[in-house]
């Protein structure tokens, strides 16, 4: 009986060793299966991650590349465009410049009317008196009562001296110096430069000595500069300049020359007319203006003379 259960227990005890053993082998075995698929997991996901490294790489090597066509073009274009804008500038800037001059000379043009305008207002207001004076005349010979003789003409309204309309002892018939005045003014008005012209230039010859003999010869050089016949219009300002340099005339004259000078593109002339404006009438108008067109010529006057209200032409009668 003993035997026997000495025999049950070590064949037990056998039995036990034997499952322990398998199921060690089994649990081992196991664990290799899980490594082996751990591992092959692993794998895997390192593929996968290659191939998205590989993918990224790729489309930032793309992008890259894109980026410097882009930059290279974006280069190129800028420079087409400063070259466009260059040429533009280069086009644009002529005719500016060219209008610039046209709006210079139309303020010129402006000028000029606008005298004429207060002029012919002056000469109105004389004709109105002439007129009345006539019609009390023209009364007074209509009168049944005797004419008395004649008396001495009246002094012409050119400084007080007397002209007599007859000259050389009666050999030539000459009109008094207000009509000749007067008609040129209108004509030269009128647009009429001809016979304008031949007015002022009928004045200046038979009254040089007279008040207005000065405007009458700045008229001249007016309507040479108006034709553009610019040589002919610094002689007639010159003579203003010279021969009535005491003529309230003279700054007109001297900047007009100077524009007259430089249309001829005789710009260091031109510049010496504009600075004496400026030097020797500095309240003047005319000597602002002066100086825009120095600072055109490229010139910086140390002087800033301040531009007055009243007109630069006014008239000494």
């Amino acid at each position: 009986m003993i035997n026997r259960l000495t025999r049950f227990c070590i064949l037990a005890t056998a039995a036990t060793g034997l499952l322990s053993a398998q199921n060690q082998k089994e649990m081992t075995l196991q664990l290799q299966r899980d490594v082996t698929l751990i591992q092959e997991q692993l794998r895997t996901m390192q593929r996968a991650q290659d191939e998205k490294l590989a993918t990224i790489s790729e489309r930032l090597s793309t992008t890259l590349d894109l980026v410097t066509r882009l930059t290279s073009a974006l280069a190129v274009t800028q420079a087409n465009l400063n070259e466009k804008m260059a040429e533009i500038n280069k086009q644009v800037s002529g005719p500016i410049n060219a209008v610039g001059t046209k709006v210079e000379s139309m303020a010129d043009q402006f000028q000029s009317l606008s005298n004429t305008i207060a002029d012919l207002n002056s000469r109105i207001g004389k004709l109105d008196a002439k007129i009345a004076e006539l019609q009390k005349m023209v009364q007074a010979v209509q009168a049944p009562v005797v004419v008395p003789a004649p008396s001495t003409p009246p002094a012409a309204a050119n400084g007080g001296a007397s002209i007599s309309p007859v000259q050389n002892s009666g050999a030539i018939s000459v009109p008094p110096a207000q009509k000749i005045y007067d008609d040129a003014q209108r004509d030269f008005s009128a647009g009429s430069y001809d016979l304008a012209l031949q007015g002022f230039q009928e004045y200046v010859r038979n009254y040089s000595t007279t008040q207005m003999a000065a405007d009458a010869q700045f008229y001249i050089g007016e309507i040479y500069s108006r034709r553009e016949d610019f040589d002919n219009a610094i002689k007639e300002y010159e003579r203003v300049i010279v021969e009535h340099a005491d003529s309230s005339r003279v700054p007109n004259a001297r900047f007009m020359k100077g524009i007259a000078l430089m249309k001829l593109g005789k710009r260091s002339e031109a510049k010496k007319e504009f600075q004496t404006v400026v030097d020797k009438y500095p309240g003047n108008e005319l000597a602002y203006r002066a100086k825009q067109y120095l600072k055109a010529l490229g010139v910086t006057t140390t002087q800033a003379p301040t531009p007055v209200t009243k007109k630069a032409t006014v008239r000494r009668r």
